[in-house]
């Protein structure tokens, strides 16, 4: 089976994904244990043949023949049936089963299929049925790191996620899964650990990934906390081991980005010099770069009339004590401004500036980008 980057398979996937994925699967472990589970959209069947040894019977879906034909060949027990199904159209009897896990699945589909994959989801459990899901948080997965996933349909920040999740069923208790730097002190003759430190565990309430426990009536079985340790490997970053050497690195780069930084200030202060002095000058951007840029010119002597943002929630705020105008507000003055853009999205500001007539070198410039 060919690795696409769209399934995780086992040992072809990078070790931290690998290990993601597994401790979702040992989370509920122990609540599907003398169960009938459902796993909807089980992939190569990796997560469906773990939870067999504990549940009764366990019944592992997906839409790819490729996966299901797959699955077929390399886990086997008495108790695991691997169906090619899509998640909207299950051929699984009413009430049927007891628990059903679907794990990095929902954000996969259309909003049109989300709604259906849901309302099978409730047919097929029981009245007393747990239904367990996960699906990253919008805010971390791609907001945060400006990643846009090719395989992903719909995302889901986390209120909206509770919100669809409690249209269908009466009880929803959210769990968040994220990595943590952690210390063992371990014994080989001894399988108990006495305790578990956490510094300010419950205050971090977030994660990259979100994963519900959904049914109509509340149980102690719901609670699926797990602390995961894995084996050390070539691909996990030993953060202790390494930490010197982590220390020594980003020593380094604070040099060169400090020397960066003075050359492109020097390179606009020169460029400055040769400017209108009656041109109004505006940065474009309220980020980090924007705030050196500024500080810069400030202790330069240079008087900064406003700043331009992209972002309507900015618009008519104050930054430093000027006030942020939209992009269209360049167009409504009497004459030309000069323009240093002080953000990394400097390539669509360009375009724009070009379009309402603006020269560069002559009304923008690029400031400082870090």
């Amino acid at each position: 089976m060919d690795f696409t980057g769209e399934r995780h398979i086992p040992d072809m996937s990078d070790k931290l994904t690998e290990f993601e994925h597994l401790s979702r699967y040992q989370a509920v472990k122990d609540m599907v244990n003398g169960k009938k589970v459902l796993d909807a959209a089980c992939g190569e069947g990796y997560g469906s043949f773990l939870l067999s040894t504990s549940a009764t019977e366990v019944i592992g879906i997906d839409i790819s023949k490729e996966s299901i034909d797959h699955a077929k060949k390399k886990y086997r027990a008495d108790n695991l049936l691997f169906l090619q199904a899509s998640v909207d159209d299950m051929p699984i009897a009413n009430e049927s089963l007891d628990i059903v896990v679907s794990f990095e699945t929902i954000e996969h589909v259309e909003e049109e299929i989300q709604r259906k994959f849901l309302q099978e989801v409730v047919r097929i459990l029981n009245r007393t049925g747990r239904f367990v899901i996960s699906t990253p948080d919008k805010s971390f997965y791609s907001d945060e790191r400006n990643y846009q996933n090719p395989f992903h349909k719909k995302e889901f920040y986390k209120e909206e996620f509770i919100g669809l999740l409690k249209e269908y069923f009466g009880v929803v208790e959210l769990f968040y899964q994220r990595q943590e730097v952690s210390m063992v002190i371990a014994n080989e003759s001894k399988e108990v650990v006495n305790h578990i430190y956490s510094d300010n565990f419950k205050q971090n309430e977030m994660g990259m990934y979100l994963i519900a426990v959904c049914s109509e009536v509340s149980s102690s079985d719901d609670n699926i906390s797990l602390i995961s340790t894995g084996n050390p490997n070539s691909q996990l970053l030993n953060y202790f081991g390494m930490l010197d050497e982590i220390n020594l690195y980003k020593k380094e780069l604070g040099k060169l980005l400090s020397l960066s930084r003075s050359i492109q200030i020097d390179y606009l202060l020169q460029f400055l010099k040769y400017i209108s002095e009656d041109k109004g000058i505006y940065i474009w951007g309220t980020g980090s770069s924007s705030n050196n840029t500024y500080y810069s010119l400030e202790e330069e002597g240079y008087k900064i009339h406003g700043f331009i943002d992209s972002n309507q929630k900015t618009w008519g705020t104050l930054f430093f004590d000027r006030k942020v105008y939209s992009p269209d507000s360049i167009k409504k003055l009497d004459k030309k401004c000069f323009i240093i853009i002080g953000t990394s999205y400097y390539q669509d500001v360009e375009l724009y500036l070009k379009s309402i007539g603006y020269i560069k070198g002559e009304d923008y410039i690029l400031g400082l980008v870090m």
